[in-house]
């Protein structure tokens, strides 16, 4: 049997060096317990790439940067228009 894409995928969230590579798929809220980052769940979104995709207002490209509060975040993988993969660093 094969595994499914979230096996295959490997871990939500990786510690890079200064930041952390995680999951767009990621809820917010499992994100902020895990690294402080303090984005919260809105009626628009739940997930980080959720966040990333309504601060863009566009198409999410590979290396697009945004910031928010103290956190910048840098687009690390997209599938077919979805943020699947986000860089964050607090600066």
């Amino acid at each position: 049997m094969l595994p499914d894409a979230s096996e295959i995928e490997g871990p939500n969230i990786v510690a890079t060096d200064g930041g952390f590579l995680v999951s767009g798929a990621l809820n917010l809220s499992q994100i902020r317990e895990h690294i402080g980052f303090q984005a919260k769940a809105t009626d628009d979104y739940q997930t980080l790439a959720g966040l990333v995709m309504s601060l863009l207002g566009r198409l999410p490209v590979i290396g697009g940067k945004l910031n928010w509060q103290e956190w910048t975040m840098t687009i690390v993988e997209v599938e077919e228009r979805r943020v699947t993969r986000v860089l964050v660093k607090k600066e």
